[in-house]
């Protein structure tokens, strides 16, 4: 066994992360996907290694950033194709408050998991 490592980098205070998803394939890509609460809205945020989990980004990314200010992020999803590129999916409210009975839409983004601990992977926006 290996020692247990942190996957999200915010400084300790209050506000938590949960809901974590994580998907890998063949070629030891491993990718970790949460809902996040240390912002005023919760957010959706992953962190990834490309060798089977001995090294993963020095920062996690936000993948709902694009609408992090009206928007709450919440219960995310992933999925791993065979070219190491992730499929993230997640529901936004734009109610104040997250309750049951808020709106809720679904929304996705692409994600190429670039070779090398510490690299920024190019990121598009669902069509």
């Amino acid at each position: 066994w290996r020692e247990e490592i942190r996957l999200d980098h915010d400084a300790p205070k209050p506000g938590n992360s949960l809901l974590p998803q994580m998907a890998s394939d063949a070629a030891g890509r491993v990718a970790v996907v949460w809902e996040d609460h240390r912002n005023p809205r919760p957010g959706v945020y992953l962190n990834y290694s490309v060798d089977s989990g001995r090294t993963w980004l020095r920062e996690e990314m936000r993948m709902d950033a694009d609408t992090a200010a009206d928007f709450s992020g919440l219960r995310p999803g992933i999925a791993l194709t065979k070219g190491g590129t992730a499929v993230v999916a997640w529901e936004v409210t734009r109610a104040e408050e997250v309750r049951p009975e808020s709106p809720r839409d679904i929304r996705a983004r692409v994600v190429q998991l670039a070779a090398g601990s510490g690299s920024k992977p190019s990121r598009q926006p669902a069509k």
